[in-house]
């Protein structure tokens, strides 16, 4: 387990001595630079220098008023919420210093991703960048670390569609389920994928509980993301149009479901336009049907 603790500790910025020097102190609080040198067995001139970086860095203090200087570990939450401020600052500052500098790609790649800690935390930051649409198409159902998120971007004015094979319920979101009502085959796994904007996308394929991922990739490629877009808006037009025929729905539920899902598809024509923009293409002459249909929901300001 110290090993370990070592090792996490190095992810998080700390160097091999600093950590054998944070660990010692959680065990033991206030003791002398040459105290903490012998419990970690290191050199009492190295251990000063890494003891300066530590209380710089935020992860102890110090105490002075005695004959001798005592050092004391801080909690990891409070040293963990300082290194969060300082990146955040930082990137604030980056981002902008960088802004005149970088030069627009069309080649933005797919990432393939290997963690599932990092598909929800891609999946969480794909949501807060959501302006106007979200597609989400799930087997069963959406996952339960994204079901809050989605529920508070409905009320704030985002149009959410999700279609899944379980019986679930989202708030503010339209819910189609693939059940038509007969024994249907229940595959092992969970598929999670989701278009925000048709800006970018996410597809993820893991087990049931969410312990191992078998294949999971996310793009901003506005080629790839046009694709996906119109391949699940289409699939839930299908789908669900299937499904009234099956049980033999009058025309007009058919007519009044489509009237409903098409003011998501408006954004087609937005992401086609934006696709040729950014190979030069001139598209300005050609007429999208889908422009008509165009609305510009305004995401609501929450209430603070």
């Amino acid at each position: 387990m110290p090993d370990r603790a070592e090792d996490y500790l190095g992810q998080v910025g700390f160097t091999g001595l600093e950590a054998a020097i944070y660990l010692t102190l959680l065990k033991e609080s206030g003791l002398t630079g040459y105290r903490i040198s012998k419990l970690a067995g290191k050199p009492v001139s190295n251990v000063y220098k890494a003891l300066d970086s530590l209380e710089s860095k935020g992860a102890i203090i110090s105490d002075g008023s005695g004959k001798s200087r005592l050092y004391s570990a801080l909690p990891i939450g409070v040293y963990l919420d300082h290194r969060e401020q300082e990146f955040a600052s930082s990137r604030k500052v980056l981002e902008q210093s960088l802004k005149d500098v970088a030069t627009p790609s069309v080649d933005y790649g797919v990432f393939k991703l290997d963690k599932v800690e990092q598909i929800f935390e891609r999946a969480e930051s794909m949501l807060e960048r959501a302006e106007q649409n979200i597609l989400v198409d799930c087997l069963p159902a959406p996952p339960k670390q994204i079901v809050r998120k989605l529920e508070k971007l409905a009320a704030s004015g985002i149009k959410i569609i999700i279609q899944g094979t379980g019986d679930f319920k989202v708030k503010g979101c339209q819910v189609f389920s693939t059940h038509d009502g007969e024994e249907q085959t229940q595959f092992p796994g969970t598929w999670f994928s989701i278009v925000v904007d048709a800006s970018e996308y996410l597809v993820a394929f893991m087990s049931s509980d969410y312990s191992k991922v078998y294949e999971a990739f996310w793009s901003r490629s506005p080629f790839l993301t046009l694709l996906m877009f119109n391949g699940l808006f289409h699939e839930f037009a299908n789908r669900q149009t299937w499904l009234l025929l099956k049980k033999k729905a009058p025309v007009g539920e058919i007519h009044k479901l489509h009237k409903e899902i098409s003011k998501t598809f408006t954004l087609i024509g937005p992401a086609v336009r934006k696709l040729y923009s950014i190979h030069g293409i001139d598209c300005s002459d050609i007429h999208l049907d889908h422009e008509a249909l165009q609305e510009k929901p305004k995401r609501k300001k929450s209430k603070s």
